[in-house]
């Protein structure tokens, strides 16, 4: 069985819209666990600024030209006693496709919203 070829690209201003789609489809997903987000519409990410800015990059994956996943990598800072010093943030990671998927889970990744927060409404 012959694999797809998948090519990776950086992102340009011209992918706004798909990303954009892919942003609401990420929020859709995650809103069956996160029973706190906002109505919507709501967005998570500036993907403009992301592509412009010069500490991070944002990358589109494409099968047969299509734009069919996207993530991106920004540098962070750490906080004064950790090191390294700084470290790569991944996010907006989307795979449209169940293998996708199921490679991501297998290299030990799963869905997270993961924040510690006090509920006060009690």
């Amino acid at each position: 069985m012959e694999h797809p070829i998948i090519d990776i690209r950086e992102a340009v201003l011209e992918d706004l819209p798909i990303l954009e789609k892919f942003e609401q489809e990420i929020i859709k997903f995650e809103r069956s666990f996160a029973s706190n987000l906002k109505d919507d519409p709501i967005t998570y990410y500036d993907l403009k600024d992301l592509i412009e800015r010069k500490d991070a990059q944002v990358l589109v994956a494409l099968l047969e030209e299509e734009i069919v996943g996207s993530g991106y990598a920004l540098i962070k800072n750490s906080v004064p006693y950790f090191e390294p010093e700084q470290y790569a943030y991944l996010g907006f990671m989307y795979g449209t496709n169940e293998s996708a998927l199921k490679a991501y889970q297998k290299m030990g990744f799963k869905p997270d919203l993961q924040k510690m927060r006090l509920n006060t409404a009690e």
